[in-house]
């Protein structure tokens, strides 16, 4: 009798695993880096300087980070490059 109830059971319950398959699809899709390095930065805008990203940040035009320690590297904030990009035909240079 054991056996038969075994058998009826499911080994996996299908609302848990679609909703863990979607958990997953969500965490995949959904992911995207706040800050990026210089380089990055400089292709995501199409090949500028890093020279000219480093001025455009002391101008306030986009927003950079160093995180501490000795070999921090220079990090610039994915939302301001977004939105200076979109801005970028409305603005005077």
């Amino acid at each position: 009798m054991q056996e038969a109830t075994a058998m009826e059971k499911p080994l996996l319950d299908p609302v848990a695993l679609a909703h863990e398959i979607a958990k997953e699809a969500v965490r995949q899709t959904a992911y995207a880096p706040r800050w990026v390095s210089l380089k990055q930065a400089s292709a995501m805008l199409g090949g500028v300087d890093q020279k000219t990203l480093r001025k455009w940040a002391r101008a306030g035009r986009i927003k950079m980070r160093q995180p501490s320690g000795y070999h921090g590297k220079l990090m610039v904030s994915v939302a301001s490059i977004e939105e200076f990009d979109a801005n970028a035909g409305t603005r005077r240079h």
